[in-house]
């Protein structure tokens, strides 16, 4: 998780130079993480078991709280410049990630009901 959001490009979206391909901004870190939210998301559909694939989905929920208590400690540091480069970044990843995982939603209750 750390390394995640301490790289040298963690803060910046890859996509910053194309003003119409990301209206999200979402920085690298954001995305990183939920590239591999989505890995584990695809890994635990294959498992036979229902019971399976709710540890795996528990394993994700928790790996969403530490990376939500991450950025908050990472806002908390960057407080004294509200306006600064990385604390937008911070709000953009938050937004980033809660609009993907509002439209993962149904999908994921979807797998695990069909079972």
């Amino acid at each position: 998780m750390d390394a995640m959001l301490s790289t040298d490009g963690a803060w910046s979206s890859q996509y910053k130079d194309i003003s119409d391909m990301d209206e999200l901004k979402a920085p690298d870190c954001a995305e990183t993480f939920m590239t591999l939210l989505q890995v584990i998301t695809e890994r635990y559909r294959a498992l036979p078991s229902p019971a399976a694939q709710l540890k795996f989905l528990e394993l994700q929920k928790d790996l969403v709280d530490d990376f939500r208590i991450r950025l908050t400690q990472v806002m908390k540091e960057e407080s004294r410049c509200p306006l600064g480069v990385r604390y937008c970044a911070i709000l953009n990843a938050v937004n980033y990630i809660s609009t993907i995982l509002t439209d993962w939603g149904d999908d994921v209750v979807r797998v695990l009901l069909k079972k």
